[in-house]
């Protein structure tokens, strides 16, 4: 028979010993971004939320955040995928880091991105790759929340070509986005977002 209190010992010992699932995808992305802790993360996930009200888009940030979209990487591990070579440069092994960042062929198509958002916006912006990967804390910035978008959509929109075997350009990914405009356009509260960039 145990003392008073020593089955709760036991049991807050045991708990300790487990990690938040937070705290382990902490971890996880710690080996591509030091400096990333909880609350950097905890706050990409309220965002993503307050970003779009789309919930396929929703669910591939989700995705991302959690680093189990499928790559070639893993689906070749699997068996699934007979290379596990990038689909757009065929040189290197196809990460998540490697298809959003890292990619050579990828990069042109960054720089278009943030060259356009400069235009239509008339701001010059310089966004950290973990901004790309995880999303922007925009706090109350209008600005920035469309730029979080934009970004939100220019990573499914490269998500989908890799899937199709196509090269992501500026010019489809608008027509991706507008796309998405039109599914937003269901949700009130987020009718005038796109507005503002996509006359």
């Amino acid at each position: 028979k145990c003392g008073k209190g020593v089955c709760k010992l036991i049991y807050m010992k045991m708990l300790n010993k487990f990690e938040s699932p937070l705290t382990e995808l902490v971890r996880k992305w710690q080996k591509y971004f030091p400096d990333i802790t909880e609350q950097i993360l905890s706050s990409c996930f309220v965002s993503l939320y307050e970003i779009t009200p789309c919930s396929h888009t929703q669910h591939f940030q989700f995705k991302l955040m959690h680093r189990i979209l499928a790559t070639n990487e893993k689906l070749h591990m699997f068996n699934i995928v007979e290379s596990d070579l990038c689909e757009f440069c065929m040189e290197e092994i196809e990460t998540l880091n490697h298809i959003f960042l890292e990619c050579e062929a990828i990069k042109p198509f960054w720089k278009d991105i943030q060259f356009w958002i400069a235009q239509k916006l008339n701001v010059n912006i310089s966004v950290e790759l973990i901004s790309i990967m995880l999303g922007i804390d925009y706090g109350n910035d209008q600005v920035m929340k469309i730029i979080c978008k934009i970004y939100l959509a220019a990573k499914q929109y490269v998500y989908k070509c890799r899937c199709t075997k196509q090269f992501p350009s500026i010019s489809n990914c608008v027509s991706y986005k507008k796309t998405i405009k039109q599914i937003e356009k269901c949700f009130s509260k987020f009718k005038d977002i796109w507005s503002q960039i996509l006359l």
